[in-house]
């Protein structure tokens, strides 16, 4: 929980540093494929307290129809491994984005299909008893909702989410809190 706060205030006082600058450079978001990597921590307080949260990886398509408004596409990844069993959660995620006055701090939400996967041999959360059985690996599905923040500096940009997605069969939200930095191309 300690390793996940200094990321997130790092995140926050680079953002501010970056918008501080990008301000007086006139800068905006600006379409294109976007490479990401952060850190992602689930919601659910089960899931939590086994896999607690990790690194995470992304890809995105930004096409901005105005200076304002643009569409996203993307994907993230996650994926981490606990007492012999791993947790892969990985959105595939399309968003609405407002950019402010056409600037470099922008807004999002959006919906997406979250599939989860668990596998592996080992002690699982209480909830989840019968979760793993004949072949050692259950995939899940649900369709799921985010909000987003991010700012932008030239080709480089900051990005906060906040996502849920509650797969009925486990009885878990693989939805949870994610900051990425990344370049756009």
């Amino acid at each position: 929980m300690k390793k996940c706060k200094i990321i997130m205030v790092a995140a926050l006082v680079v953002g501010i540093t970056m918008g501080v600058f990008a301000i007086g450079a006139g800068a905006q978001i600006k379409s294109g494929i976007g490479v990401k990597a952060g850190y992602f921590m689930t919601g659910d307080e089960e899931l939590k307290e086994m896999w607690g949260g990790g690194i995470a990886f992304g890809a995105d398509y930004l096409f901005l129809l105005t200076p304002s408004y643009g569409i996203d596409v993307g994907v993230d990844y996650f994926s981490q491994v606990s007492e012999g069993i791993t947790l892969t959660i990985m959105p595939i995620t399309g968003s609405f984005i407002y950019a402010p006055g056409g600037g470099n701090l922008y807004l999002g939400a959006g919906a997406g299909y979250y599939t989860a996967q668990v596998s592996g041999e080992g002690e699982q959360p209480a909830q989840m008893d019968s979760l793993l059985t004949e072949p050692e690996v259950e995939i899940q599905s649900a369709l799921g909702y985010h909000a987003l923040i991010g700012i932008a500096l030239g080709p480089f940009f900051i990005e906060g989410k906040y996502s849920t997605a509650k797969i009925e069969e486990w009885g878990v939200d693989v939805g949870g809190i994610s900051v990425f930095g990344g370049v756009r191309l």
